[in-house]
Formats: structure tokens, C-alpha cells, sequence
């Protein structure tokens, strides 16, 4: 078990992929000003649902395994594959406020 903390970057929609299997993609970046790093995490099945709280913006623990797997082509080729796959995550405060996006007519102020 690894666990990575950071800031919500973006939360993915949920993509049904069978009856059986579904996932949501999640990123999360480490907030460094001149490099900063994007990390991938995938939830899967029940795991998609701990992400409805979660606000882009929001400082987040991410709990996760690392998941590998070979995989033969039907010409021969082998490829790796590599999954950061989690499966619990904790939001640190609350969300940044949404910018306010209505603006005041002359009419609507107090002078």
C-alpha cells in the first residue's frame, strides 16, 4: 500500500465498461510551481463512488497499489501495462470557493 498526498486536479466520470466492470479516472497533481507532476490514479467499482465528494482544487491523501500485467499481441509482441489503481481517499479542508461569476448592474447598487 502506497499513499500519495496532493491537490485534486481532475475527477473523471464514471465509464461503465460491462455489467461487471466500471472505473473513473482521478488526477492529482503535487503542486510544485515549475515542474509539477500529474499522477493517474484509476478507481474501480465501488471504489468510483469515493470520489463524488471530491472537488477539483481540494488538498487529498490518495490510498493505491501498484497493478502490472504482460500482454501478448496476436502478432507475438509483448507489452507491460501499469496501473496506480486506488482504492480510498481522504480530502484534507474543504474546497476553494467557485469564483463568483455574477456581476452587479448600476441599479443593484447601494449609492
Amino acid at each position: 500500500m502506497f499513499k500519495f498526498k496532493g491537490i485534486a486536479y481532475k475527477v473523471g466520470n464514471v465509464e461503465t465498461i460491462s455489467d461487471k466492470f466500471r472505473k473513473r479516472e482521478f488526477v492529482v497533481t503535487d503542486g510544485a510551481a515549475q515542474y509539477p507532476q500529474y499522477i493517474p490514479f484509476t478507481f474501480v467499482n465501488d471504489k468510483c463512488d469515493l470520489l463524488d465528494s471530491i472537488a477539483e482544487g481540494q488538498e487529498v491523501e490518495v490510498s493505491f497499489s501498484l497493478k502490472g500485467r504482460e500482454w501478448t499481441s496476436p502478432q507475438g509482441q509483448v507489452k507491460f501495462f501499469s496501473t496506480i489503481e486506488g482504492f480510498a481517499i481522504s480530502a484534507q479542508g474543504s474546497a476553494p470557493a467557485p469564483a463568483n461569476t455574477t456581476s452587479a448592474s448600476d441599479e443593484d447598487l447601494p449609492f
